[in-house]
């Protein structure tokens, strides 16, 4: 139910836009898929210097008893010192979700957040957020 609540929209405004040469990417960070936190990321321009992406995230699994399950959604707003897709951009995001933790034995303890905790106890709730990017995009090829 979750993911057709955030794969709708994100169908519904890549269908809605005209498709021209690098006018829009799908993507996906393939080392979070490898840990089974699945994602996918549409991003298309919507000016000469601007484009907007939107990256969901979505974990529901449960392995060996350890349970790491979220969700995740991510807007995000480009302008390209370049053109789009091709050189570098800064961006401002948000971000919200749910998550749900519990049951994974650990002993890590970072920047005064003990981690440990997760062994014995399980937490769950809300999250939002906002943050600003940087990024470079290279150009693979002239087609």
């Amino acid at each position: 139910m979750v993911i057709r609540k955030l794969l709708c929209p994100l169908i519904i405004a890549v269908c809605g836009l005209p498709a021209y040469s690098q006018g829009i990417a799908l993507k996906s960070n393939i080392l979070s898929d490898a840990f089974l936190n699945i994602n996918v990321g549409a991003e298309a321009t919507i000016a000469p210097k601007w484009s907007v992406d939107l990256t969901c995230d979505f974990n529901a699994w449960t392995v060996d008893t350890h349970k790491w399950k979220h969700w995740v959604v991510q807007p995000e707003l480009r302008y390209w010192f370049c053109d789009p897709f091709a050189g570098h951009f800064i961006g401002a995001h948000l971000l919200g979700g749910q998550y749900n933790i519990g049951n994974i034995n650990n002993g890590i303890n970072f920047l005064g957040t003990d981690f440990s905790r997760l062994s014995n106890e399980r937490f769950q709730g809300w999250f939002v957020g906002a943050g600003i990017a940087y990024g470079y995009a290279w150009v693979l090829g002239d087609n």
